[in-house]
């Protein structure tokens, strides 16, 4: 794509900004995020870390946002859980955002799965760190099978 096409697409979306190398640096750090789990999940290392960029945690299903492309997190627990199902029956995802943020597309990924517990441990501030409103709030604990008892 040329530079005008992405800064045009840049404008469509909520805090993501686009160069030639964005859509593969995305998917370079997804697929770290994959391996990084069926290497832990297949034993093939005792534990692991991946650090990777973009994070992810604020991409939603339909729509990247807040500097993420894809969600790396919620796309590997979705693999581990379809690669490893008897392994991978129960899982969870703690969030520690380092800027105060929920991670949003996580939440969203998981609220209506029973198998997935989601922690954020983020400042809600009455809705006032982003992506902004009421979403990340202690009222928001799952719905349908994932509502949190």
């Amino acid at each position: 794509m040329t530079n005008e096409s992405l800064i045009h697409l840049e404008r469509m979306h909520d805090s993501i900004y686009f160069n030639p190398l964005t859509f593969a640096s995305a998917l370079l750090s997804t697929g770290g995020a994959i391996e990084t789990s069926k290497a832990v999940v297949g034993g093939r290392v005792k534990n692991a870390i991946a650090v990777i960029r973009p994070p992810g945690h604020h991409a939603e299903c339909n729509r990247p946002m807040g500097f993420c492309l894809f969600d790396n997190v919620s796309i590997a627990a979705k693999v581990c859980q379809a690669d490893y199902p008897e392994t991978c029956r129960k899982i969870l995802i703690l969030d520690w955002p380092r800027l105060k943020a929920l991670g949003n597309g996580i939440q969203q990924a998981f609220e209506q799965d029973p198998n997935v517990l989601y922690i954020s441990i983020h400042v809600h501030d009455d809705g006032n760190f982003y992506p902004l409103g009421p979403y990340g709030d202690h009222m928001h604990c799952g719905a349908a099978a994932g509502l949190g008892k």
